[in-house]
Parts: C-alpha cells; sequence; structure tokens
C-alpha cells in the first residue's frame, strides 16, 4: 500500500521489518491505513527475542498510535536509554515529545488547546532541541522536522486561523501559511517522498477551508482525487474523498473523527449552520470513500467513512441508524486496534442512543469506566474534550428542540465525563483550564436556558433547582485561577424547595435571584416553602441583563463617594423587592442568593417604605443556596486578629488592638511575625479569625475556623471579592463577613468594634452586624473623637510607620472636626499631620492634605458654632460596606 505505491521508504524506519509491514508508515502518515492490533502482537513478540532501543521504540510508538500514552513514554524512555547514536536519539526523542504534546493538547478535532506553538516544557523538549544540534544526517533531520510539523505546528495553525478575525490579518497568515507548505510540499515532491507531500495538500485544503475559501480547498481536494482515481491509488483516493466530505460536513482535520460537528474552541462555536449542510452531496463522497477504502484493504479507513455516515443519519434525525453506524465503526476500530477512533464511535453511539432511550445507570458506568481508562492511558485532552462534545450536545437540543429530557441525559453524561477528570485533580492543571472554562460556560447557560423553559410553563419549584445548578456552574466559569480544585469540582447537589424551607427559621425570608439572558428570575422562600416567585422580561425597556451589571456597576460608585438619587433607588427597589412585599413585612430576617450579575450588590441601601431595608431588617448574603447545608447553632468562644504589613500610613494596628482587646487576646502582625509561623496559627483552630488585608489575597489557604471578618484596605471588585469568598468557603468556613469597599477609616473601625462586641455578647452574626450598623448611624461628633482617642492609645511613637500612623489619625481627627464646625481645631490638626508626613517623607499624603488645609484656613476665618452632638456617620457610605455571605445564625456559647 502507502509503502509500495508512495515511496517513502528513503526516511528511516521503525526498525522491525513485520511491524512496519502491518502498520504501512501510519505514525507518519495516516491514510486509514494499518492495523494497530496486528502490529501490537508482532511487537510483543519482537520484545520477546530482541530487548533492544529498536523494539522498544516500535512498541512505543504503538502505544502512541492506540492513545495508550503513558505507556508510551515510559517505553520511549527505556529505548532512548538503549540507543547507541544520536541519530536514534532524536527520533525517540522527538516522537516522545509530540506524544507529550497530543496527550495534552490536541482535541478529538484535531485542534489544539493552546493558541501558539506547544511550549510544553519537559526533559523531552530540552533533549530534542540538544539532539538537533548534534545530529548531521539529513534524513534523520527531516523525519525529526516532519513528525514535528505534523504533530504540532499544523494543528496550531488551525488555530491561529481560526483566532484571526480580522479579514485582513487572516489573508497575510493564510498567505505566509501557503507559502510555508508549498515549499514543504515541493521538497517532498523532489525527494519523491510523495505520500507526505499528499498529506500536506490535505492541510492546504483545509487551512483555506478555515479561512473562508472553502471553495478553493475543494477544488484542490476534488483535483487530485481524479488524478489518483485515474491511477488506481485506491487508498489516497479514498483518503481526498473522505476529506471532500469533510469540508461539508465540518471542516473536519485530516482523519479525525467528526466531533459530532462541533468545533471544541473559542467558546465551542459550531463550525457550519446544520440546517444549510449538503448531506447528500457529503454522503455520496463518504460511501465512495468506504468503497476505495475497502478496495484497498484499510479497515481503519472504512470505519472512518461508516463513522460520518452515521454522523450524517443521526443529523437527519434517524437515530436508531444513526446508532447502528457507529457500532459498526465501532468494531472496524475495535479489529484494528484504533483504540481513540473506537472511543469517539463508541461516544457516538450513546450520543445518539439518548435521543430514544432511558440514561440508566449501566451506561453511566461504563461511560465512567471509559474516561477512567482514557485518564489512566494520559489520553487526557481526548478525554476531557467529550464532556464538551455532550455539553454543547445538551445545550443545542435545549435550544434548537426543547427537549428537556434528551436534554438532561446528554448534560448528565458531559458532568459524568468531567467529574471523572475532577477526582483525580487534573481540572487545576493549567493546561486544561480553558476546557474547564468552556464546559462551565456552557453548562451555565444550559441550565439557564432549562430554568427558563421550566418558568414559562409556570413550573417554578423545578425551575428553582436548575437555577441553583446555573449559579453554581456560572460562579465556575469565573476565572479564578486561585480557586481551590476540591469546591470548584464537587458534584452540585440537586436541591428541592422543600429542603430549603426546612432548614429556615420562622421570621426568615430568603430570595433567591437568577438573571439569564432572557429574564431576571426570583424566588421567596419561607420555612413553608415557596411563597411568591416574580419574572421580569425587562428594565426600564432594555434587555436584562446588560442594563442589571450597568446598573450594579453605577450603584457601587455611587454609594462609596456620595449620597444615592431617591428617584433611582426606588426604581431598583421596585424591580428587586416590591414583588415581595408581604413577605418582607412579615419577615425578621432576609437572606439575599444573588445571581452573579448582582454581586454583591449593597440590598441594604434600597429603600422600603421611605426608610433603607436595613434599617428595619438584618441582611445576609449566600453565595449559593448549597450553604445552607450543615449549618452550625453554637460555637466556641475564640479569636485571632491579624493584621497586614503597615506598608502605608493607616488606623488597622489601632483598630485591631482594640479589637483584640474584646477578646482579651493580643493581635498579630504579619510585620511581625514569619510565614511560616503565621500558617501555623492560621490553621490552628481559633473559632474567629479577623484578617486585615492589603489586598484580596489569603496568606494561607487552609484556614481552620467558623467565622472569619476581613478588612479589606483597598477597593475591591466584585470579581475579586466572589474570588475570595470562594476560597474561604473551600476551606469550610461557614460565615464570612467582608467589606466590598473601603469606607472612612474611623467609621469602618468604630463599625467593627460595635460588630465584635455585639457578637462576644451573644447575639448571631446577622444581629451583630444588623446591630452595629444601627450603633454606627447613631455616632456623634464627639464619639467620634473620643473612639480616635483610644486608637491613638494604642499607637505608639517608636518607629516610623507608627508616626506616620499617628499623622493619619491626626489627620481623621481634623476632618471629624471640619464635619463637627469646628473649622480653627480641624485646621490645627492638618497642620500637624502634614508636618508628620513630610518629616516621615510621605510627601505625596502631606500634598493632598496641604490642599484641604488651604480650603480650611478660608473655612476657620467665619465664626461657626461646634456641633459635637451631630451625627456623622449616618450615611449609606460608612454603614453599608460590609455584607454576610454564609451561616447568619451563628453565635458564641
Amino acid at each position: 500500500m502507502l509503502g509500495s505505491d508512495e515511496n517513502i521508504v528513503d526516511l528511516p524506519t521503525l526498525g522491525v521489518t513485520e511491524v512496519e509491514q502491518v502498520l504501512d508508515w501510519v505514525w507518519l502518515i495516516d491514510f486509514g491505513q494499518g492495523n494497530f492490533e496486528q502490529a501490537k502482537n508482532i511487537s510483543e513478540l519482537s520484545l520477546l527475542s530482541q530487548w533492544q532501543s529498536s523494539t522498544l521504540f516500535t512498541r512505543g510508538v504503538i502505544h502512541r498510535l492506540q492513545g495508550e500514552f503513558t505507556r508510551a513514554l515510559s517505553v520511549f524512555e527505556e529505548a532512548f536509554s538503549s540507543a547507541q547514536n544520536y541519530e536514534e536519539k532524536l527520533i525517540i526523542a522527538t516522537t516522545a515529545y509530540l506524544t507529550e504534546w497530543q496527550s495534552q493538547a490536541i482535541l478529538p478535532d484535531g485542534l489544539a488547546i493552546a493558541n501558539s506553538v506547544p511550549t510544553i516544557n519537559s526533559t523531552w523538549s530540552s533533549r530534542v532541541a540538544v539532539l538537533q544540534k548534534q545530529v548531521n544526517n539529513l534524513a534523520v533531520r527531516l523525519e525529526s522536522n516532519l513528525i514535528t510539523l505534523i504533530g504540532s505546528t499544523l494543528p496550531n495553525f488551525r488555530q491561529l486561523i481560526i483566532n484571526l478575525t480580522n479579514n485582513a490579518d487572516r489573508a497575510e497568515l493564510l498567505q505566509n501559511i501557503q507559502q510555508e507548505l508549498t515549499t514543504q510540499i515541493e521538497l517532498y515532491q523532489g525527494l519523491e517522498l510523495l505520500a507526505i507531500a499528499q498529506l500536506l495538500y490535505t492541510f492546504l485544503a483545509e487551512f483555506l477551508a478555515l479561512a473562508g475559501q472553502n471553495k478553493s480547498g475543494w477544488q484542490i481536494l476534488a483535483n487530485l482525487t481524479d488524478v489518483y482515481r485515474q491511477s488506481n491509488q485506491h487508498l489516497v483516493t479514498a483518503w481526498y474523498l473522505l476529506c471532500q466530505g469533510d469540508l461539508i460536513c465540518s471542516i473536519s482535520p485530516w482523519g479525525k473523527p467528526i466531533v459530532f460537528g462541533y468545533r471544541l474552541v473559542n467558546q465551542l462555536n459550531q463550525t457550519l449552520d446544520r440546517s444549510t449542510l449538503d448531506r447528500a452531496n457529503a454522503q455520496q463522497l463518504y460511501l465512495k470513500a468506504r468503497q476505495y477504502f475497502a478496495t484497498a484493504g484499510a479497515q481503519r479507513g472504512e470505519g472512518m467513512a461508516i463513522l460520518r455516515l452515521a454522523y450524517l443519519n443521526a443529523l437527519g434525525g434517524q437515530w436508531n441508524l444513526a446508532s447502528y453506524g457507529y457500532q459498526e465503526a465501532y468494531e472496524c476500530f475495535v479489529a484494528t486496534g484504533d483504540r481513540l477512533n473506537a472511543v469517539a464511535a463508541q461516544m457516538g453511539k450513546w450520543w445518539t442512543s439518548l435521543y430514544y432511550q432511558e440514561l440508566n445507570q449501566t451506561c453511566l458506568q461504563e461511560i465512567e469506566e471509559l474516561i477512567a481508562t482514557l485518564q489512566q492511558d494520559g489520553a487526557i485532552a481526548w478525554g476531557l474534550s467529550w464532556g464538551l462534545v455532550f455539553a454543547h450536545g445538551a445545550k443545542e437540543v435545549c435550544i434548537n428542540e426543547q427537549d428537556f429530557e434528551v436534554a438532561l441525559r446528554l448534560a448528565t453524561v458531559a458532568e459524568t465525563i468531567m467529574t471523572v477528570f475532577a477526582q483525580q485533580e487534573l481540572l487545576t492543571c493549567q493546561s486544561y483550564q480553558s476546557i474547564w472554562q468552556d464546559f462551565n460556560h456552557l453548562m451555565a447557560g444550559f441550565y439557564q436556558q432549562l430554568t427558563e423553559m421550566l418558568v414559562e410553563e409556570e413550573k417554578w419549584a423545578e425551575a428553582f433547582s436548575l437555577a441553583e445548578i446555573a449559579r453554581v456552574y456560572s460562579l465556575r466559569a469565573a476565572k479564578t485561577p486561585r480557586i481551590e480544585q476540591s469546591f470548584s469540582q464537587q458534584p452540585i447537589p440537586w436541591l428541592t424547595i422543600e429542603e430549603i424551607s426546612l432548614r429556615l427559621s420562622p421570621g426568615t425570608l430568603v430570595i433567591d435571584y437568577l438573571v439569564t439572558e432572557k429574564y431576571l428570575l426570583a424566588w421567596g422562600i419561607t420555612n413553608e416553602g415557596l411563597i411568591q416567585h416574580h419574572l421580569l422580561s425587562q428594565w426600564r425597556g432594555k434587555s436584562i441583563k446588560a442594563e442589571i451589571q450597568e446598573i450594579k456597576t453605577k450603584w457601587l460608585k455611587k454609594i462609596a463617594t456620595k449620597p444615592i438619587n431617591s428617584q433611582f433607588n426606588s426604581v431598583l427597589s421596585r424591580y428587586l423587592l416590591q414583588p415581595f412585599e408581604q413577605a418582607i413585612n412579615q419577615a425578621q430576617h432576609l437572606v439575599i442568593v444573588p445571581s452573579v450579575e448582582l454581586q454583591w450588590f449593597t440590598f441594604e441601601t434600597l429603600l422600603w417604605q421611605i426608610q433603607f431595608l436595613v434599617e428595619q431588617k438584618s441582611i445576609s448574603y449566600l453565595l449559593t443556596i448549597t450553604q445552607l447545608i450543615n449549618q452550625t447553632a453554637e460555637i466556641l468562644p475564640g479569636a485571632l486578629i491579624v493584621t497586614d504589613l503597615n506598608d502605608i500610613p493607616s488606623l488597622t494596628s489601632g483598630i485591631a488592638k482594640i479589637i483584640a482587646d474584646v477578646y482579651q487576646v493580643a493581635f498579630l502582625s504579619r510585620k511581625e511575625i514569619v510565614a511560616e509561623e503565621l500558617n501555623t496559627v492560621l490553621t490552628s483552630s481559633s473559632k474567629l479569625i479577623h484578617l486585615f488585608l492589603s489586598e484580596p489575597i489569603l496568606p494561607v489557604t487552609n484556614l481552620q475556623t467558623e467565622v472569619i471578618v476581613i478588612t479589606l484596605r483597598q477597593q475591591t471588585s466584585s470579581q475579586a471579592l466572589t474570588t475570595v469568598i470562594r476560597q474561604l468557603i473551600e476551606t469550610r468556613v461557614k460565615t464570612i463577613v467582608i467589606n466590598r469597599y473601603l469606607p472612612n477609616e474611623v467609621a469602618l473601625g468604630m463599625l467593627l468594634v460595635f460588630f465584635h462586641l455585639n457578637w462576644r455578647s451573644g447575639a448571631t452574626i446577622s444581629q451583630s452586624l444588623w446591630q452595629a450598623q444601627q450603633q454606627l448611624c447613631q455616632v456623634t461628633v464627639q464619639e467620634a473623637l473620643d473612639f480616635c482617642q483610644m486608637i491613638q492609645n494604642q499607637i505608639p511613637w517608636q518607629q516610623e510607620s507608627d508616626r506616620s500612623n499617628r499623622a493619619m489619625l491626626v489627620k481623621s481627627m481634623g476632618d471629624i472636626l471640619t464635619i463637627g464646625g469646628d473649622y480653627q481645631r480641624a485646621v490645627e490638626a492638618y497642620q500637624v499631620a502634614i508636618a508628620i508626613f513630610n518629616d516621615c517623607g510621605y510627601i505625596q499624603e502631606a500634598n493632598l492634605l496641604h490642599n484641604q488645609y488651604i480650603l480650611l484656613q478660608s473655612l476657620a476665618q467665619t465664626p461657626t458654632i461646634y456641633q459635637p452632638e451631630r451625627l456623622i456617620y449616618n450615611s449609606p457610605q460608612y454603614w453599608s460596606s460590609y455584607l454576610i455571605v454564609g451561616d447568619w445564625q451563628l453565635s458564641i456559647q
């Protein structure tokens, strides 16, 4: 076949003649020829008689062809050690390196996960780089370059073409690729290595099609088909016929199975609109290809053609016929030992059978076993991608056919596949993060659409369970590399409204929000069950999703800086709260479960019957409704207070000392404790930990505590806030108290001290924060000055950083005096603060304060009445910064 007809025998061989005859150069050029199973049996006999580098390398090549990448790499290592010369070592190292690349980065549709040339840093890549400089044999170097070209360079060209959306850039890239491929084709034709040139023509046609020049790619293949048909070269004729069909169906790369028409990159967009697909023409091409493969004696090629014919039957809705076709293709691949294509056929059979029969436990167990085998064999990218395929299939059924049952079956298979890999902690590897992100995006969209379908049928109770699953997938889809794997990959429980209501105490109302592409959905739940639901399809005449995101962004900026427009506030309250008016009026505590788009919106500051909502109700939040599971009523006393590095002037150390006194403990400063000791302290079993952090990054990931209070000392995005909260949930922290933004430091300190005093006295977490907010609203100018005096007593003078903190405190006292109307004392305070800032080298802080000082000097010339009893922190910007996430009912025994 290939070796005799196409004359590529000038390249270095495997070294085991009997195996070479059976494989027929398939390890370099795969046109559907070769029998992997037979080759494996022969190679095992060869190893029994000759345990040397050539027989070992041959066995490794067969392992690679069968998708047994882990075993292949192990055998390649033995072969490399046994090799006697640089030429042999180079071919072994190149093949091993490309085996790694295929294992980790090549998907069943032939594209690479990465967007550029592979950068897998491994021993094999280092060996290849060294050996390429040491080998002078042109034929050996040519084979090494060819293996790299086919195995990694060309798949990356696919990715580069697809990723370019600018037509001019794509045209330029395609021109460069065409020049490169044309040069390579001419080279191999000149060397009379015709089979390689024939393969490169296939790539050229595909790249043209991917770049939008489908007719040009088609014409290349059609012309070549006629040439080889006339010369009775049946195998190559079959191959080109197969590739022509692929250009119609999915622009599927050379010889790879059609993955149900989905491209597994770029958010998994479909390559072509199936409704316009010329199935009749594609079917004729695949039937002809099958005939020519049969004439050439290429059973694997026959299986490839049958696989595609089954796919076309599926597109026509002939699910039984398609399932039978996939089974026939599977038998061809099993007979020839082509395990990877056999997996594709098996997946196809499951895919089609789910359209007409139930998904049972036996089938799920078979899927788990198959995926586990792929994972053990190192076929990671190949195995993971099937999770994407079934997820995309589920979403498509949901959108186009609105078949709820079939969609759920396909989604269950997708989740089963990904769970197998999650259990092995593979999804946290950077190599597979893009697949994991794509999968979660798909599943989030899928469950949102199912939720919409059920809501439109007025099945609100069933929709609630799906909405929670959609929320969890949306959180997982966020790009948060610091999230540990345990939370991100745990199975998602199916929770019902009945289960939730049993965990709620009387007087508690849960409002669960979900934003989909079409609606804002909300459920109101008490201990009596689902008491109200709400659907909003437009927000002030605009689409929901984009409008809510924009409103939240504007709102958080306003709340942190200035008073809120009451009219705007009333509109938000009407949309978000008014549907649950009666339930809210009867409730004592509100639990808000926000959609991702509403995190972390300040519901506390929404107007409710003229007052702010938080003035009437205590409020807490849940990241997901599943946090209601395993709540604890009481915990033992004990606290740990830790401050971050004092790198900027701040009142943090003084506030931390006051809080530590509440619990009668000493506070710890990360400036004064080494990292190892800090890790030991933070992973001890303190029931409450309060961390002051300069940035939203946890110092350790294994916090052992029930309650954690975090004070972030800089403005934080909603995404960063969600990341920190998810990390804390990872460590099984039940309750998180954290600030959305950084208000005035004195107000922040007083709020925190009030909170800790309330908590220490036996109030629940939610009561403690709610009471602290009310207490802060009643703070007068004089009480704020008294608190500053308390802080001053905690700040020493010895070090320069302490003096800069004192300057910040004096500046804060000046701010308070200004609000109280005592401009003269405020000017004096600013003078002192400016002098200390300059003396400590904080010139920028001094200059900023100097501008306020100049303005205040002019005000000080006008007689005013000092108002020590004036309320100073009753604006939402001071008291609404903190929120509770998790168990709001915890208290100290």
